[in-house]
């Protein structure tokens, strides 16, 4: 249980540090959703980045990872 609950603090965490990075790297590359190209359909006013899954997924597997390299015992209770 320990082992979980560790994993989830941890992703939430580095989640928490990634978006900030990743955000800034989408809009220093430009990956981002600009509003003027189709005003019926956008609601933002300004260019928004579209790579917050990223910062997510590298948490999930950066952590995944850790744990299976590691070696935990998640079969223990």
């Amino acid at each position: 249980m320990s082992v979980f609950f560790f994993s989830f603090l941890s992703a939430a965490g580095l989640t928490a540090v990634l978006v900030p990075c990743v955000r800034a790297c989408a809009l220093r590359f430009g990956v981002v959703d600009h509003p003027e190209v189709d005003r019926d359909r956008k609601i933002h006013e300004r260019a928004t980045p579209l790579t917050g899954g990223l910062a997510v997924s590298l948490s999930f597997f950066i952590v995944v990872g850790g744990v299976l390299f590691f070696g935990a015992d998640l079969h223990s209770s």
